[in-house]
């Protein structure tokens, strides 16, 4: 998906948050990653800010995610810090029931593997 943005002419902006470039993209996904959880800060809809976190099926691949969205005036930025940790807690319980076991290698990974 990287490779077909970075070949578009540029990102259409939904709000002045909206992310406007394939950097600004990328940092934000080593984030995303590094943290486990992304946030919306009024980057698609203005006045509206989201919190989410991936869900693992039992081969380790992302299949949806769990998130909790509402106005900003309410999902303060102190609000969120709150959220965060119900937001992951709830993916976590549900890649569980999905049959995702972290640290144990993924299909994909074993056959990239062998």
């Amino acid at each position: 998906m990287l490779g077909r943005l970075s070949k578009s002419r540029g990102f259409d902006r939904f709000t002045g948050h909206t992310t406007a470039s394939l950097l600004q993209l990328r940092k934000e996904l080593d984030r995303v990653r590094e943290r486990g959880y992304a946030v919306d800060n009024e980057e698609a809809v203005e006045g509206l800010r989201c919190v989410a976190a991936p869900v693992f099926d039992h081969t380790g691949r992302v299949v949806a995610a769990f998130s909790v969205a509402g106005p900003a005036t309410r999902l303060t930025p102190k609000r969120i810090l709150e959220i965060v940790p119900l937001v992951c807690e709830t993916s976590r319980e549900v890649s569980f029931r999905l049959g995702f076991r972290p640290g144990a290698r993924s299909t994909s990974a074993r056959a990239q593997a062998e």
